[in-house]
C-alpha cells in the first residue's frame, strides 16, 4: 500500500517517536486518524510498519486485552496506543492511565500536518483555502499528490526531492548546483514558486528589497537570504518589528517559520563564514529596525551581530547598577552554544592545550569596547574553563574606582577591582559578576587578589 504524502509524512514522525519514546499514547481529540490508525495496524501486520499499534474502539476491554500482549508498562515495550476523542484531562478516568504515565503523550492536529505535508510543494494561500473545506486526512494525500505529480520532471522534481539542501548550499557562493541549473526565465519562476512554498517568501518581499543591478538568480538568493534572517529575528523578538516590511512577517505560517528557522540554523552551523557575510549584509537592509532595538526587546537568539553589541551593553548597564538578576538572565540565555557566534569565536585552538581560547577578534573586540565606552583596561589572568560548550576567561579589569561596579565610599584612588573566580560564558565573551570589595593599593577595604 502506498501511503500519500501527508500520511507517509505521519506514519515517519510516528515511527521516530516510538522509537526513541517506547510507550507512545496518541490523543487524537478530534477523531481524525482514526482510518489512518487502522491501516497503520494492516502495515504493522504485514511488516511494513515496525511498531504494533493498539487503538481503542469503544470498549475499554478489548482495549485492555489487546494490550495484554505488550507488557506491563514498565519494561518500554515500543508500543504506539491510539485514543481518539481523549485529551490530556479525560485521559486521566480510563484504565490506560498507567501506561499513559508510564510513556509519552502525541498530538498532532489535521491542519497542522496538511501544512507540514505542503512545504515546499503547494503555495501558502493555496493551502488556506484547501484547508476552508475542513478536508479529510485521505482528500489531504490526494490533494498533495496531484501536487507533487505536476512538478515530477525537471528543476521542480530536482528540487523537491533535495530543495532545502540545495538553497542553503545556494546562499554559500555562486558555484553550487542551482547556479548551474537556473538559467532561463522560466527555471527562475520555479525556484520562485519553491521558494514561497518552502519559506513563505513572496514578491511583496521581493519589492521591498534594493535591486542592486544583480542577476535574476542573485536577486532571488539575496531576497531569500534577507527573508529567513528576518523570519527568524522577528519571531524571536519580544515587540511588534518597527519596519512595516517585517512587521508582516509576524503572520508567516508556524510550519513556514519553523522551516525558516531551520534553513537559518543549518547555515549558521555548517557555514559559519558565509552566515556572517550574509546577516552582515541584511543588517543593512534593515538598519531603521536595528537603530531602534534595545536589549530588552531580543529573545534568546542574536540573528545579527548588533543584537550582540546590544545584549552586551545592557548587561554591562545592569551590572553597574548593580542589577545582577537581569545581568544573569541575559548570560543564562547565550551561554554555551545557544550564542549563535560562539562556536566560531570561541573555539581553542591545538596550540592552547584545553586552557586559553585563541579568538582574537572576541578579546579584541570586548576589551576595545570596555576601553572606549567605560576607560577601564583589562589583562587577562590566570585560565579559562568550559562552561556548557563555552569559553570564560578570569580577568582583571583596572580603571577609575569610582566607575567601578565594586567601587568603595572610603577609597578615591586609581586601584583595580577585585573578581572571583567563577564567570559565564556571554554572547562568545567573558561577563564577570564582581564582589563587593576595593581593590585599591590605598584602600582600607582592599580584598586578596583573586
Amino acid at each position: 500500500m502506498i501511503l500519500g504524502p501527508a500520511s507517509a509524512l505521519l506514519e515517519q514522525e510516528l515511527a521516530q517517536e516510538v522509537r526513541r519514546q517506547g510507550i507512545v499514547v496518541w490523543l487524537d481529540r478530534d477523531c481524525s486518524f482514526t482510518d489512518f490508525v487502522q491501516r497503520l495496524t494492516e502495515r504493522h501486520a504485514a511488516g511494513d510498519f515496525e511498531h504494533p499499534v493498539v487503538g481503542f474502539r469503544g470498549s475499554f476491554m478489548e482495549l485492555l486485552f489487546a494490550l495484554e500482549a505488550h507488557g506491563s508498562g514498565y519494561d518500554r515495550t515500543p508500543l504506539l496506543i491510539h485514543m481518539p476523542g481523549f485529551n490530556e484531562d479525560s485521559i486521566r478516568e480510563t484504565p490506560v492511565l498507567e501506561l499513559y504515565s508510564a510513556g509519552t503523550r502525541f498530538r498532532k492536529a489535521l491542519d497542522t500536518l496538511i501544512r507540514q505535508a505542503a512545504t515546499g510543494r503547494v503555495a501558502p494561500d493555496q493551502v488556506d483555502q484547501f484547508l476552508a473545506d475542513k478536508p479529510t486526512l485521505e482528500q489531504a494525500d490526494a490533494w498533495l499528490g496531484q501536487a507533487s505529480s505536476r512538478s515530477s520532471m525537471g528543476l521542480p522534481a530536482l528540487l523537491e526531492a533535495s530543495g532545502p539542501m540545495l538553497v542553503i548550499e545556494a546562499l554559500c557562493g555562486a558555484d553550487s548546483t542551482l547556479a548551474r541549473q537556473v538559467k532561463t526565465d522560466a527555471e527562475i519562476e520555479a525556484l520562485r514558486d519553491y521558494l514561497h512554498t518552502l519559506t513563505g517568501m513572496d514578491a511583496e518581499w521581493r519589492e521591498f528589497l534594493p535591486k542592486n543591478g544583480k542577476s535574476d538568480l542573485d536577486g532571488v538568493l539575496t531576497a531569500l537570504g534577507a527573508w529567513l534572517l528576518c523570519v527568524e529575528y522577528v519571531h524571536d523578538l519580544r515587540r511588534e518589528p518597527h519596519l512595516p516590511a517585517l512587521r508582516r512577517l509576524k503572520g508567516v505560517a508556524p510550519t513556514l517559520v519553523k522551516m525558516s528557522c531551520k534553513l537559518v540554523s543549518d547555515l549558521r552551523d555548517q557555514h559559519a563564514d558565509a552566515y556572517e557575510r550574509l546577516a552582515t549584509d541584511v543588517e543593512g537592509l534593515i538598519q531603521g529596525e536595528l537603530e531602534v532595538m534595545t536589549a530588552e526587546d531580543l529573545g534568546q537568539i542574536d540573528t545579527f551581530c548588533e543584537e550582540e553589541e546590544r545584549v552586551l551593553a545592557g548587561a554591562v548597564a545592569a551590572l553597574k547598577a548593580q542589577d545582577w538578576q537581569k545581568a544573569q538572565s541575559w548570560c543564562k540565555a547565550r551561554e554555551g552554544g545557544r550564542s549563535p557566534r560562539l562556536p566560531r569565536l570561541a573555539r581553542p585552538s591545538p596550540s592552547s592545550h584545553g586552557l586559553l581560547p585563541r579568538s582574537r577578534p572576541m578579546k579584541t573586540r570586548w576589551h576595545a569596547m570596555l576601553r572606549r565606552r567605560f576607560g577601564w583596561t583589562v589583562r587577562t589572568a590566570v585560565s579559562s574553563r568550559n562552561v556548557r560548550g563555552g569559553w570564560t576567561t578570569a580577568c582583571r579589569i583596572s580603571g577609575p574606582c569610582k566607575r567601578s561596579w565594586a567601587s568603595c565610599d572610603s577609597c578615591t584612588g586609581i586601584g583595580q577591582t577585585s573578581w572571583p573566580r567563577t564567570s559565564r560564558a556571554f554572547a562568545g565573551r567573558a561577563v564577570f559578576f564582581p564582589s563587593q570589595t576595593c581593590a585599591s593599593a590605598t584602600c582600607t577595604n582592599r580584598s586578596s587578589s583573586p
